[in-house]
Formats: structure tokens, sequence, C-alpha cells
């Protein structure tokens, strides 16, 4: 991740706002821009780490992060590609939940892998 290891986790959340690669003095933030962040990073079970620096984040929690910066937008459709790449096999099962998450509230997912296990069940439409 290419992204100061000293920010933390909230940081990285709150920079999807503005699309930057850091949290910068001029970047205004309001207090339902904070409330959002942490409501996503909460979300995708990161709550209480959002304090952290990114550099003592495992792999598998800072794309859970990279997660909550995406949603912190609420958007209707996401494209997944080989997202669990390089993650062990709990964290793997921790992003598949995650993605089955999104869809049951309604979010269009599209995921691409080659690992047809990590397909969400029940999807109610998939194609390979």
């Amino acid at each position: 991740m290419d992204y100061p290891s000293h920010a933390t986790g909230l940081d990285l959340v709150l920079s999807g706002y503005h699309a930057s690669i850091g949290v910068y003095g001029h970047q205004v933030y309001e207090p339902r821009h904070l409330a959002r962040a942490r409501q996503v990073f909460e979300s995708v079970g990161l709550r209480r780490l959002e304090d952290r620096p990114l550099g003592t984040f495992s792999t598998g929690k800072q794309r859970r992060c990279l997660l909550a910066r995406v949603l912190v937008h609420d958007p209707e459709v996401l494209v997944f590609n080989e997202p669990t790449s390089g993650l062990d096999p709990q964290a793997c099962f921790r992003y598949r939940d995650i993605l089955r998450g999104l869809m049951a509230g309604g979010k269009t997912v599209l995921l691409v892998t080659h690992h047809l296990h990590e397909i969400p069940p029940k999807s109610p439409a998939w194609c390979c």
C-alpha cells in the first residue's frame, strides 16, 4: 500500500473524501464525514483500530481499511479484482463475509477471481 505507515486507519478512511493519499490541514472534514468514516470503519471490523498507525496493520486489515475508504461514499456498485490475493485463510473468510454483507445490503458486487470458493453463496446473480 502506498500510504504513509505513520498515518492512522481513520486517516486513510477520511482521505477517501478527497481522493488523497494522506490527510492534510487544508482539507475540511465535517462532523458527518467523521461519523460516516467511523461507521464504515466499524462495518469492516476495525473500529477499535482507528487510531493505530497503518504500519502496524496486517495485510488483511489494510485491505479492509482500503475497503472502508471506498465505502464512505456509499457506492451502489463495487468492483473487486482478486480481493483476497495474498491473504491468509482467516482474512479471506472475513473479507468474503464482508462482501456477503454488502450484497445482502443491496450493493452490486462484481467479483473477479480464479477461486470459485471465494464467490459468496446465495448470490442473486452471478456469472463465470
